[in-house]
């Protein structure tokens, strides 16, 4: 059969009709359809079904840091959950950065499937210890450009588990990283968690005017400069005392310290060291590397000698080694009675007979007496 041109064109015509006609109730069916599923355009979508942990957390967050819950909604990823019969949505990543936050509720630890937290660039100067609980199951934690400034005040597990770094901080003045380890490790080495507070209390801060005390991008960096650590029943320093560059005044009296570590030897702006009332059974011969000592405790304790070298602190003006098992003394020690050093030798068991003339004047009450058993 032949068609001709009009011909054709009217039965195609008629064709398109018949299929219109036929697929626009479809087509309107499926374009609801696919509207209604848009929740950005349906008003009844009333958002995802949170576990009542989750949604306890985001209430919490919203109402203790006043900023707007719908805000958060593009800020978390979710994963649905069955439970029993029921699908909760789960929070497994949050982006709480850049919304001027100070308060982490403690009940981020029930997000049992968070993996991803980003809390930087907010105005957290602490965080609550259950943070800590959570902190090893993330793959990502930010913490950085906040106001962890100051250790005294920040809870003690969030440095040891989570450590800050303070150059990454908001902050103008820091405490320096190296100094920050050795009192992590002092805390744990002594098994001192339940006072690590009145550790950081009992720490002096200063900034120096060293070049090493600025930062790059200007700011000051507070060190260490004394220590008064008394009656912590502390058994060990460690070697990381060292560090410790701007250290002058360590007061380590009434704990149960038997020997010194050797890096002690390079606190060489130390002035003042107090070892009074420990369980010391020798004075190290790097004691007298430590030149620019001008006072020096270490009544109390179980020292058969002192060493020779300690003749070498020229700058010493105070010596009380009373109190402890000395049977002999270095004759060293006449150099520096003679530049005026003050010295107590009283409640030892020296021999007069043995004791170099220099220092027969020195030697007070070597017997029982009320001196003898105490301060």
């Amino acid at each position: 059969m032949i068609f001709t041109g009009k011909l054709f064109h009217q039965i195609v015509h008629a064709i398109k009709g018949l299929l219109m006609k036929r697929l626009l109730p479809i087509i309107i069916i499926l374009f609801i359809y696919t509207c209604g599923k848009n929740s950005s355009t349906n008003p009844s979508y009333a958002g995802p079904n949170y576990h009542s942990d989750d949604n306890a957390f985001i209430t919490e967050l919203v109402n203790s840091n006043t900023i707007e819950k719908d805000s958060l909604h593009n800020r978390i990823t979710i994963l649905a959950v069955e439970s029993g019969n029921v699908t909760y949505d789960r929070i497994v990543t949050m982006d709480l950065s850049n919304l001027g936050l100070d308060n982490l509720p403690s009940n981020i630890k029930d997000l049992e499937y968070l993996e991803e937290l980003d809390l930087s660039n907010n105005s957290f100067s602490d965080f609550p210890s259950e943070l800590c609980e959570v902190s090893n199951e993330l793959s990502t934690l930010r913490i950085e450009k906040n106001l962890l400034c100051d250790p005294t005040s920040i809870t003690h597990c969030v440095m040891e588990d989570i450590r800050v770094d303070f150059t990454e901080q908001s902050c103008t003045l820091i405490k320096e990283t190296q100094e920050m380890d050795f009192l992590l490790k002092f805390i744990r080495d002594n098994s001192l968690d339940s006072i690590s507070s009145n550790i950081f209390d009992d720490i002096e801060w200063s900034w120096s005017d060293a070049d090493s005390a600025i930062t790059s991008d200007g700011k000051h960096i507070e060190r260490i400069v004394e220590i008064r650590w008394m009656d912590y029943n502390i058994t060990y320093i460690p070697s990381e005392i060292e560090d410790l560059k701007y250290l002058q005044i360590l007061e380590l009296e009434d704990n149960k310290l038997v020997t010194l570590p050797a890096e002690m030897k390079w606190l060489e702006r130390l002035k003042d060291l107090q070892l009074q009332d420990n369980q010391l059974q020798a004075l190290p011969s790097f004691i007298g590397l430590m030149t620019n000592l001008e006072e020096l405790n270490v009544r109390g304790n179980k020292l058969t000698e002192l060493p020779q070298s300690i003749g070498a602190l020229n700058k010493l003006k105070f010596l009380n080694v009373g109190n402890n098992l000395l049977e002999a003394l270095p004759d060293t020690l006449c150099g520096l009675i003679s530049s005026g050093l003050s010295i107590n030798i009283e409640c030892n068991k020296l021999d007069s007979t043995v004791v170099n003339s220099c220092l027969y004047i020195q030697l007070g009450s070597q017997g029982e007496h009320a001196n003898c058993g105490g301060d």
